[in-house]
């Protein structure tokens, strides 16, 4: 006799409707039943969900759900980004040109892979890259933080910048035994 039970996993989210009932599609497929219960780990992005709280899911597809949440007035969800850096200023603020985003003030982001911009003070050298930093200010093309970079070393070349949260999906239980045994094989 062959038992398999099935397990809900964390799923990341690459988007969410402005409607209600929410939907929610995932990156890959998520293997969810209806009934499961969920919080939303948002954090970082725009959109007002509380990670405290849950919702019982309507599976829609392989990769959506719906949830009983009205976000038709929440702000669009911006799913996780990165861009290419084309210029980064030495001033205070930095300016970082990326070209068109969707990043946004307050958001955090992590810069890595740029040549030049490094700094030596007592001896010591640092460069921008590895640092997180909030976004204090957008341009259609640009990003800014609270950094003073008017003492490092022009910007050469490459680098990323990119956002450092993901959305995500966090399975938390079940109603009414749904999720007690998913498949069962009898042999």
């Amino acid at each position: 006799m062959t038992i398999s039970t099935w397990s809900p996993v964390l799923r990341l989210i690459a988007g969410v409707t402005n409607s209600l009932p929410a939907v929610i599609t995932t990156t890959v497929p998520h293997g969810y039943l209806d009934g499961l219960i969920v919080r939303l780990n948002l954090l970082g992005t725009p959109m007002p969900v509380r990670i405290q709280d849950t919702y019982p899911i309507s599976v829609l597809s392989p990769t959506s759900f719906s949830i009983p949440l009205n976000t038709t007035n929440f702000p669009v969800f911006l799913p996780s980004s990165s861009n290419q850096i084309s210029a980064i200023s030495n001033a205070n603020p930095t300016v970082i040109t990326v070209g068109t985003h969707n990043f946004f003030v307050g958001q955090q982001v992590i810069i890595e892979g740029v040549v030049g911009m490094t700094l030596e003070e007592d001896g010591f050298f640092s460069d921008i890259n590895g640092k997180i930093m909030i976004v204090i200010q957008i341009t259609s093309t640009t990003i800014s933080f609270n950094l003073d970079t008017s003492e490092y070393s022009a910007y050469v070349s490459g680098g990323t910048v990119s956002t450092i949260y993901s959305p995500q999906v966090i399975p938390v239980g079940e109603v009414a035994g749904t999720l007690l045994m998913a498949e069962k094989n009898v042999s």
